[in-house]
């Protein structure tokens, strides 16, 4: 079988979708597993909508996930250039061609003429299909249009070009009618192409053998395929995979929250897990396994494992695997990772000893599901004694009656004399005041760890205490015992 020649098309005019992430990360895995070659192409022909800074985001995005490409922008390869946009003049020379040998013709139907005759054919109840009335046009009536100065696209000719069958690597054989298929528009007044012209001419150009793209893209697959023919190509296999869902089973959108890669970057999560759970999303292993690293993913990866139903992005799922994926990382892993997280929260780690950060992380332990979770489990750490936040809900469950504010005022003078101040001794002392006073462990811990650090969650207490330190520990306890009584009346 001839070498396997994949590519990556985005279109930079905005994020990284998590859909087409996917995407990629199949293509990716496709020709990884078959030694096959992957390509990158920017479609940048929408002038309009495309950015230099989309761009950017967009390649960031893949080299964050760790989706490598041996041609492309960066890489380099024989069959460029790589953005489309500096491949008109060979997409309007494919244009000529279909032109000059009467399979393509321009057409001067004005956008008002068109939508009138939509709408007649709403009207009637029927679909609307373009009624070809530019397809034979005389000399003369050429003529008289561009007199009347009207513009001109090119119209590909379907003719009687019989049933279309996409051969799809996923869904299997879809067949198409061609006379359900209008002449359709593939250049634009201003003779630019759009995309169903570009995509089928730089894939014959590039050598690309499979073209693996989302179902969104099925009704484009057949006008393709009749390009290729019409300039005399033979198509490449086609593999549509399903569209990824929301967990109601609609399109995911920025109502679902983040949808784009870098969001999750930002958010704390692993490029590994992402990785991982992208390629989860309609493929299945060799059994139910679930995690699976990038060798094993490269290794078993398969398109006939690729399912024909929309998958549904679950972010607890994510978030569980992304917890896996933390608690492979060593402590000091974690505590460099952490610590750009903490400078966006505001808080001033400059100073704090590797060691110390790495204790911190340590204390929080399993709790650290992303990266961002320090903030939550340990932001109060490097806080001011006097600017750590007390949580409203901490204080409506902790503090409902004088109880809980007699202990933080009681326990100053126990903690004060804990000498040495380190785990052993603090828990020690601390367990056996608690039993003297007779009273349920997490009746006197609670308080005790919402006085200091604002949470009622976190590393264990006595982990706290020793990790703020005895200053800090009695300077949080008078703060408190001079606020919480306003604050829970």
């Amino acid at each position: 079988m001839d070498s396997v020649r994949v590519r990556f098309a985005p279109s930079p005019t905005g994020f990284l979708h998590l859909g087409v992430a996917r995407t990629a990360l199949f293509n990716w895995l496709f020709a990884r597993a078959r030694g096959g070659t992957c390509i990158l192409r920017v479609d940048d022909t929408d002038d309009a909508r495309s950015t230099e800074e989309s761009m950017r985001s967009i390649f960031g995005s893949l080299e964050w996930l760790g989706l490598d490409w041996d041609e492309g922008p960066g890489f380099g390869g024989d069959s460029g250039p790589y953005f489309q946009g500096q491949r008109v003049e060979r997409h309007q020379e494919c244009a000529r061609q279909l032109l000059d040998e009467g399979k393509a013709y321009y057409c001067y139907c004005t956008r008002e003429e068109i939508q009138a005759k939509r709408e007649q054919a709403q009207g009637e109840k029927r679909p609307y299909r373009y009624d070809g009335r530019c397809r034979d046009l005389t000399e003369a009536d050429r003529a008289r249009f561009e007199t009347e100065g009207r513009t001109r696209t090119v119209r590909f000719n379907v003719g009687d070009s019989g049933r279309i069958v996409v051969k799809d690597l996923v869904l299997g054989d879809v067949a198409v009618e061609a006379d359900t298929l209008d002449d359709f528009i593939f250049m634009r007044p201003n003779f630019s192409p759009l995309y169903n012209f570009t995509s089928p001419v730089d894939d014959a150009d590039m050598g690309i053998t499979h073209v693996i793209r989302g179902q969104d893209h099925m009704s484009n697959t057949p006008r393709q395929i009749l390009l290729c023919e019409a300039l005399g190509w033979t198509p490449p296999a086609f593999a549509h995979i399903p569209m990824v869902h929301n967990l109601k089973g609609q399109k995911l959108s920025k109502r679902d929250g983040a949808v784009g890669v870098e969001d999750y970057r930002d958010m704390g999560f692993l490029p590994e897990a992402m990785v991982n759970y992208l390629a989860r999303l309609a493929w299945s292993g060799e059994d139910e396994q679930e995690i699976f690293s990038v060798q094993e993913l490269t290794d078993q990866f398969t398109l006939e494992r690729v399912g024909k139903s929309p998958s549904r992005f679950d972010i607890q799922k994510l978030t569980w695997l992304n917890a896996h994926y933390v608690g492979l990382k060593s402590v000091s892993e974690r505590a460099a990772a952490v610590t750009p997280f903490l400078v966006e929260a505001g808080h001033a780690v400059d100073a704090v000893a590797p060691g110390r950060m790495e204790r911190i992380v340590d204390a929080v332990g399993d709790r650290l599901h992303t990266y961002a979770d320090i903030v939550t489990y340990a932001g109060y750490f490097f806080a001011d004694d006097d600017a750590y936040e007390f949580d409203p809900a901490a204080l409506k469950k902790w503090f409902k009656g004088p109880e809980a504010l007699a202990v933080v005022t009681d326990v100053r003078a126990a903690i004060a004399g804990i000498d040495p101040f380190d785990l052993a001794t603090i828990e020690e002392v601390m367990r056996e005041w608690i039993e003297q006073r007779g009273e349920k462990v997490i009746r006197v811990l609670q308080p005790i760890r919402v006085a200091v650090t604002g949470k009622m969650v976190g590393p264990g207490l006595f982990d706290v205490l020793e990790l703020l330190g005895k200053e800090v520990v009695l300077a949080r306890l008078d703060r408190a015992a001079a606020e919480l009584p306003e604050l829970t009346t």
